[in-house]
């Protein structure tokens, strides 16, 4: 009991210990914060990534493969699979109307299965909001004007279904591909009107921006021997929305075409095969005596192909347990069309992790480095704990010699000074804790401000992918970070602990 009711006097008494509690608070407020904005950049990487890249692709390099209906059939029938859709995915250029060229990552897709498989209808930008940004205080946001929904919904539509109102195979485009479009503050895009080059050099405002225009686009198909420069093919669409995912990355280079379209482009689209013999300078007399090209022999009819088949897991179900499912089922999708999809053993089939497993790794190693390093930097906090404690038990000699003359054990002098460190670090890691959550939970807000007041801005969506600091606040991560405070403080306090308990009494009570 006595060693309790010392620790909470010297507790509220003494103003120095407030200095090793501070050392805890910082040390836990630190490890806490990096951790979690790694550990967020990492989670919302591959989250994010498995949002718009699928948990699992199935893919066969521009080339492609046939009867990927079929495959996306059978994958959905399994249980440990929700959803699949097929894909073609190439690269294009883009010829915007003041001649520069933008290169895009070319996503063919069937709207309708993408959406169910991705958050695509989440990602159109452009549709009408009734609620401004927290960080729009006057309105700018164009969305919001009434006066533009009717336009706004239209927009969205198109971007649904990848056509037109008239019908016509139209473009989504990322947000931020063309440069078109200024990022606000509050993570909103302000359009900005698009000029068009002149012949003789002037500048001309196009006067609207990107969801109105039309974009040329250039393809190389690779699906077919022979290809060449020469084979290129392009073509101009109208643009019916635009794409904002959160991942600069993908908003910045992403383009997205419907995938019927996409493949006559590639030479991917069905085809009639002819005969291998066929000349074009046969000809016979028709039946009108005119004479004419003889038609070739028909042979056979070529499919369509798709490069990739993007899979979605079913709610549970493991990375591991889906690798196997897909790899299961495209190996009966392989026999039931023996020689005209590629092997199993061939194909690529390959999780979001293992297919970007250099990057997410060298994260990982990232994290545990600087981790490491803070760790090893807040160690300062045991040996201040051990400096001021040793400082106190000099300063009390005293009092420890009173507690020995009156029966006190040498255990019980010492459990004085540990359950101190305990309180110290009970009390440094709590206020660190509820720090550290304070500043991760508006960490956006401060980096803004600190933007706005230094001028410098620290996270670029340009080198680190999302545009908003991501944060991973959970409980694992307090809970070993605060009991790795309260141990730090405790282990500080064992030595002036040892040393309070081995004084000899009556050398104590001489003290002065």
């Amino acid at each position: 009991m006595y060693a309790a009711l010392l620790a909470r006097k010297y507790l509220t008494t003494k103003a120095i210990p407030l200095l090793a509690a501070l050392a805890v608070t910082l040390s836990v407020a630190t490890e806490l914060i990096v951790w979690s904005v790694m550990g967020g950049f990492l989670t919302t990487l591959v989250n994010e990534g498995r949002r718009t890249d699928g948990d699992l692709r199935i893919t066969w390099e521009h080339v492609g493969f046939a009867h990927y209906q079929d495959l996306a059939d059978r994958l959905e029938a399994h249980p440990a699979i929700a959803h699949a859709t097929p894909l073609i995915e190439t690269l294009g250029l883009l010829g915007l109307p003041d001649r520069r060229m933008v290169s895009v990552q070319l996503l063919g897709i069937d709207p309708d299965s993408y959406a169910r498989a991705t958050s695509y209808h989440d990602w159109l930008y452009w549709r009408p909001i009734a609620t401004p940004h927290r960080q729009d205080p006057l309105g700018e946001d164009p969305r919001l004007a009434p006066e533009a929904a009717p336009i706004l919904e239209a927009w969205l539509a198109e971007g649904r279904r990848l056509r037109t109102l008239d019908g016509e195979p139209a473009m989504v485009v990322g947000i931020a591909a063309t440069g078109w479009n200024r990022r606000m503050p509050g993570n909103w895009y302000m359009p900005q009107f698009a000029t068009q080059l002149l012949p003789d050099g002037r500048i001309l405002p196009v006067g609207d921006f990107l969801p109105r225009l039309s974009l040329r686009l250039t393809v190389l198909p690779l699906g077919e021997p022979g290809t060449s420069a020469l084979d290129l093919r392009t073509l101009d669409f109208p643009v019916a929305n635009e794409l904002y995912t959160g991942n600069y990355a993908v908003d910045a280079r992403q383009a997205v075409l419907p995938l019927e379209t996409l493949q006559r482009l590639l030479l991917m689209a069905p085809a009639r095969q002819v005969a291998p013999d066929a000349s074009p300078f046969d000809f016979e007399i028709g039946p009108d005596g005119a004479q004419r090209p003889v038609a070739p022999a028909i042979v056979g009819d070529t499919p369509a192909r798709a490069t990739d088949v993007l899979v979605r897991a079913a709610p549970g179900v493991s990375t591991t347990a889906l690798l196997e499912a897909c790899r299961s089922v495209y190996a009966d999708f392989a026999r039931a069309h023996r020689h005209e999809v590629p092997a199993p053993e061939l194909i690529s089939i390959m999780t979001y992790e293992q297919r970007n497993a250099m990057f997410i790794g060298a994260v990982q190693k990232e994290t545990t480095l600087v981790l490491f390093i803070f760790g090893v930097v807040s160690l300062t906090s045991i040996f201040l704990v051990l400096a001021i404690f040793w400082a106190m038990v000099s300063e009390k000699t005293r009092d420890i010699g009173v507690l020995r003359a009156i029966g006190a054990s040498g255990t019980g002098v010492a459990a004085v000074w540990v359950g101190y460190g305990l309180a110290i670090g009970l009390v440094g890691s709590a206020l660190g804790a509820a720090l550290a959550a304070l500043v991760v939970s508006n960490i956006n807000p401060i980096h803004d401000w600190l933007g706005k007041a230094m001028g410098v801005q620290v996270w670029d969506p340009n080198v680190y992918y999302f545009t908003t600091i991501p944060t991973d606040l959970d409980a694992f991560k307090f809970t070993v970070i605060v009991v790795g405070g309260i141990l730090a403080s405790v282990i500080g306090a064992l030595v002036p602990a040892l040393r309070a308990a081995l004084m000899d009494p009556v050398q104590a009570l001489r003290f002065d």
